[in-house]
């Protein structure tokens, strides 16, 4: 039971998520910045949170506990292969783990 609530918390996160990544470049569109100092390069798409635990259980990550979002992609609790749990740093667009940290299960 708890499973499927957490699974849909994350399918509510991401949805809302979703919502606001689409809304947003309608809201800048509507800015007076002159056509030549638009970047007009494509922007790569952060990663909801559902693609985020999605990436990590195919990595082999277990017991995903918490997402948060960071500045910079995602900050993860979850355990590893070895059955350690994990503090990890995940990239907010490619979903790689940037860093690892190994934590007591008391904390």
């Amino acid at each position: 039971m708890r499973t499927s609530q957490r699974i849909s918390s994350l399918v509510v996160a991401a949805v809302l998520a979703t919502g606001v990544a689409t809304l947003l470049p309608a809201v800048a569109q509507t800015s007076q910045a002159p056509a030549a100092a638009v970047d007009t390069a494509p922007k790569s798409q952060p990663l909801t949170l559902l693609q985020v635990h999605d990436k990590l259980e195919a990595a082999g990550y277990r017991q995903i506990q918490k997402i948060e979002t960071q500045r910079n992609g995602f900050e993860v609790y979850a355990t590893n292969r070895e059955g350690l749990r994990v503090e990890l740093d995940v990239d907010g667009v490619t979903g790689q783990v940037k860093r690892s940290k190994t934590k007591r299960w008391d904390d």
